[in-house]
């Protein structure tokens, strides 16, 4: 297998969230593009009602042990003993890893489905049902054949400047997201934070260094300088206040300067800032809650 396939499985079997930030089912496309929302369907929340204290998992995104999926950590002979080998040898893989797609992925199943998400505070062990519902949805959301994973590798690769830059290609995307979510859809968004490291160079990142969120509400700022996009954040868990800001870039620090750069950042309530290379919306196809878990919830959402 070419050390490029070899990257493509590293990134499916990692997660975009690595703790870089330390201390049969009913479809909705949303940010896809395919469909438009329709708060009135039998079901269906409006995910402006989404509050990340009540709403998100309450353990922050960040788990323990080998990032491999289950049948490959367990295996013993044949491929999949053969293809965790293979992935072992080529890769330095995290001892310490996110899950945060399908956090967010699952975060917005449980709303949907109006039950109230597992209140632990302590991320759940591999091999529960919880761990592997996370892992599941995580792997879901890269989209079909993972091309969401692809998106972000390329991204990765773009200049930091100019206009095939991260930050001038999220222009694009702030439409679908904004026109996704104003319309009741929960949206999850993928956050490009480091660009690729060049052989020998010191500066880049890897994959699993970026990030996914879920985007419940977007607000314009005062005086038409940009938008702050409201998302709940597993590397924050119950942050009420976590943002992506998108700034234009302005030349006398009061009007918009079109020919200046786009800015991003993710603010958290606290004041932590860091910088996002760029933005994307990615798909959200709403799935049942597993009956064990839904079993266990015991409150309803009202």
């Amino acid at each position: 297998m070419r050390p490029s396939a070899l990257m493509i499985v590293a990134v499916m079997i990692a997660d975009m969230g690595l703790r870089s930030d330390a201390p049969p089912t009913e479809a909705h496309h949303g940010a896809t593009g395919s469909t438009a929302p329709d708060a009135e369907t039998p079901g269906k929340r409006p995910g402006s009602e989404f509050r990340v204290a009540r709403h998100g998992f309450a353990f922050r995104n960040s788990f323990s042990g080998s990032p491999l999926p289950t049948a490959l950590r367990r295996a013993t002979s044949g491929w999949e003993n053969a293809l965790r080998g293979t992935i072992e040898r080529n890769f330095e893989l995290p001892k310490e890893f996110g899950l945060c797609g399908g956090m967010c992925l699952a975060a917005a199943d449980f709303f949907h489905a109006g039950l109230a998400i597992p209140r632990m505070e302590t991320p759940p062990q591999a091999g529960t049902p919880l761990y592997e519902y996370l892992y599941q949805r995580q792997v879901e959301s890269w989209g079909k054949a993972s091309v969401y994973a692809l998106k972000f590798l390329r991204w990765m690769r773009l200049p930091d400047t100019g206009t095939d830059s991260p930050s001038e290609r999220s222009v694009a995307e702030l439409g679908t997201i904004a026109t996704s979510v104003r319309a009741g859809e929960l949206v999850p968004i993928g956050l490009v934070l480091v660009r690729h490291a060049e052989e020998g160079a010191r500066n880049g990142g890897k994959p699993w260094e970026n990030h996914q969120v879920l985007c419940w509400k977007v607000e314009p700022r005062e005086g038409g300088v940009g938008v702050d996009l409201h998302v709940y954040d597993p590397n924050f868990p119950k942050d009420e206040g976590v943002v992506i800001r998108v700034s234009n870039a302005t030349g006398d620090g009061k009007k918009p300067a079109p020919d200046r750069p786009v800015m991003l950042a993710r603010l958290t309530s606290s004041g932590k800032a860091t910088p996002v290379r760029g933005v994307f919306a990615m798909p959200y196809e709403r799935k049942d809650v597993p009956e064990e878990l839904a079993r266990a919830s015991t409150d309803h959402e009202p």
